[in-house]
């Protein structure tokens, strides 16, 4: 998302506490911030990418503390899949020192972010969203999905069937190999039925060698679905199975 923003012109300061992923950005030209206070001094637009509830929490009202360093009038945009509760929390407080916050998570992963074609469900007020658009469709497609929390809803609510549908996916290709039935060939009929998806799609060369972390970002996210679920007394049984099933596939 970074190196897509300065593709579009824009000027780009990343930060994060891990050395390595500032490398990597750093390597496209993506500039390289001190700390917080420098990432609020510079920043009119502040995309989170953190995972977890406590954690973004923790760096924009917590220790980090963004929502007093950044300049009034900027906005933040949180990218993570947490529970909309915590997105309130923090616009409540953002508010009181003029920042606007949107929740903006995304949809497609490393493929469709370096192709351009990123899905944003975004959550919050219309003027807001509509002063970040030119920058995230330099790299993606933008769905307003209503008042603020709605858009990380719909990304648990995806979340939630992207899992599922990944179990489906392993389960049945690793049948069909147990009878000896070719997988490559067994996934390109699929293209052609019912059980046709994204995840059939991309299984062999894309999510199934994704390992250990890719495991752990699913198994995260699903955890505010799960929450949201018992408050909303709506009986998931399927995502919590599915949750529980995430780590052993992709560790395989």
């Amino acid at each position: 998302m970074a190196r897509a923003m300065l593709r579009a012109g824009y000027q780009v300061l990343a930060y994060d506490l891990r050395p390595e992923v500032l490398a990597g950005v750093a390597s496209a030209g993506v500039g390289s911030a001190r700390d917080l206070s420098d990432v609020a001094a510079h920043a009119e637009l502040l995309s989170v990418a953190i995972a977890g509830d406590a954690a973004v929490e923790d760096a924009l009202i917590g220790s980090g503390n963004l929502v007093e360093l950044l300049a009034p009038a900027s906005v933040i945009a949180i990218h993570s899949t947490i529970h909309p509760s915590v997105i309130r929390r923090i616009a409540e407080r953002a508010a009181r020192n003029g920042i606007d916050v949107i929740d903006a998570p995304v949809s497609g992963g490393k493929t469709a972010a370096d192709a351009g074609t990123l899905c944003f469900m975004i959550g919050g007020d219309a003027d807001v969203i509509a002063r970040c658009q030119p920058i995230f469709a330099a790299f993606g497609s933008l769905f307003h999905m209503g008042p603020l929390g709605t858009g990380v809803v719909a990304k648990i609510a995806q979340q939630m069937m992207t899992t599922a549908n990944i179990v489906g996916v392993d389960e049945g290709t690793r049948l069909a190999e147990a009878y000896g039935v070719d997988v490559r060939t067994f996934l390109t009929v699929v293209t052609s039925t019912t059980g046709q998806s994204h995840v059939a799609d991309g299984w062999l060369d894309g999510l199934k060698i994704t390992g250990p972390g890719m495991a752990n970002s699913f198994y995260t996210s699903l955890n505010p679905a799960v929450e949201l679920a018992g408050e909303l007394n709506v009986p998931i049984p399927g995502t919590a199975l599915a949750q529980q099933l995430i780590r052993t596939i992709f560790r395989r």
